[in-house]
């Protein structure tokens, strides 16, 4: 069963403080997609420095005859690798045009300029923060700081509202492909509701939802139609916490709630490949009991409410939360992350070898 993540954060005291930490920052936030283009410029420069070390040394492939190196992954030979076309920048721009779902008309795929926009034309009074994840690649004692999160909220000071709270978070894929929207999540609060009003907008917006799952979940394909048939890997992929893009080392959740909200003061963690490669483990392996196959939520896209089955319609509520998430972008991201910091590591530790190789250590 999902669940948004309860998160209890810790500001100052002092109001002038936070004021000033909270202009800072906003203005730091001024131009975030530059620090996403950024990002995605140094990966690139990054990856074509790979691709001339490469072509220079032609001759290598006759080495490839030798033992591998001590330490190489083994998407480094080859064996048992899927085919990475799956997870280019533009697989990842086709995967974003297919039809979905929306929330207040955030869309899945957009680039984080369009998520923005959507967000402006929705509510133009929520306050805009921009959440990073330091990458570290490979070997280096430094990171790079990287787009993760855009937070848009009313509650943005850390004093939680009663009524008429809002925050919307939209993740989005990190390196080295262009930042795309892969998961989005939305939190409200109001006055005392009838669980039968918001069951009904949620049905006249998602359609019908997917069977014998609670909370309230509805499952859509890669033409944007909902499945309504239940599958193993449907229903696998329509619980929340299997459509998880980044989990990041004691970093901030990417999840929209209620409580106090302060971004400002926080980051997303590190993020290396030690976490992609475990990511990549359960893409590949999925679970010991359920047997569907690789990276069986590709195809479909998932909204998840907090809105319990078991609530009756009488019930008077006075929040709702609501997520959606791309399977497919979520499987490329991590893909294309996990590859690329992956052929780092591969390259450092051929250096290695190659280095070795060619010392005598001593006479004898």
């Amino acid at each position: 069963m999902f669940r948004p993540m309860p998160l209890i954060r810790v500001m100052s005291t002092s109001l002038v403080a936070a004021a000033i930490c909270s202009a800072a920052l906003q203005a730091q936030f001024q131009n975030p997609i530059q620090a996403a283009k950024d990002a995605y410029k140094k990966a690139k420069e990054q990856q074509q420095q790979q691709q001339q070390h490469q072509q220079q040394k032609p001759s290598q492939a006759a080495a490839t005859n030798a033992s591998t190196p001590s330490g190489a992954s083994p998407a480094s030979t080859g064996a048992g690798t899927p085919d990475s076309s799956c997870c280019t920048a533009e697989a990842m721009k086709k995967i974003a045009a297919q039809s979905g779902p929306d929330i207040v008309g955030i869309k899945l795929g957009m680039t984080p300029q369009e998520g923005i926009a959507a967000i402006k034309a929705h509510n133009p009074a929520l306050k805009l923060y921009q959440v990073n994840l330091r990458l570290e690649h490979p070997g280096s004692t430094s990171f790079q700081a990287v787009p993760h999160e855009i937070v848009a909220c009313n509650n943005c000071s850390g004093k939680g509202l009663q009524v008429g709270a809002e925050v919307i978070v939209l993740e989005l894929t990190p390196p080295p492909n262009p930042p795309l929207v892969a998961v989005v999540s939305r939190y409200t609060n109001f006055e005392p509701t009838l669980a039968a009003n918001l069951v009904s907008g949620l049905e006249k917006k998602y359609g019908t939802e997917y069977p014998g799952i609670d909370p309230r979940t509805w499952v859509y394909d890669a033409s944007g139609k909902p499945v309504t048939t239940p599958s193993e890997s449907a229903k696998w992929c329509a619980n929340g916490e299997n459509m998880r893009l980044v989990l990041s080392d004691g970093g901030w959740y990417a999840y929209a709630h209620g409580g106090a909200y302060p971004p400002q003061d926080h980051d997303d963690g590190n993020l290396n490949i030690t976490h992609f490669g475990l990511f990549q483990r359960d893409l590949l392996s999925v679970s010991p009991t359920i047997h569907i196959g690789d990276h069986p939520c590709v195809p479909y896209a998932v909204v998840t409410s907090d809105l319990s089955m078991d609530t009756g319609p009488n019930s008077q509520m006075t929040s709702v939360f609501v997520r959606m998430a791309s399977g497919g972008l979520i499987y490329a991201a991590q893909r294309s992350t996990h590859d690329w910091l992956q052929a780092e590591a591969d390259a450092q530790v051929k250096a290695a070898h190659d280095a070795a190789a060619k010392r005598t250590g001593t006479s004898f």
